[in-house]
């Protein structure tokens, strides 16, 4: 917490880290309901999907974390 504080609260406003940080997780939150509409959960699986998806979800926690989480 204190790398983020400093990396991205003392360099930009909180402000600009706020809507950064609203613009990137909402594109991250959008692209894992796409991947999911795309390739439905079967019995069989679809371990590329899967694996973007959780993927995605390990980015959103950096970037929440270094955006948004600070903040509060």
């Amino acid at each position: 917490m204190i790398l983020a504080i400093g990396l991205t609260v003392n360099r930009f406003s909180r402000i600009a880290g706020m809507c950064m940080g609203a613009l990137i997780t909402g594109t991250i939150f959008f692209t894992p309901a796409a991947i999911q509409c795309t390739h439905p959960p079967h019995p069989e699986g679809s371990p590329s999907a899967s694996k973007a998806m959780m993927a995605l979800i390990y980015l959103h926690v950096i970037v929440f974390s270094f955006t948004m989480g600070p903040l509060a």
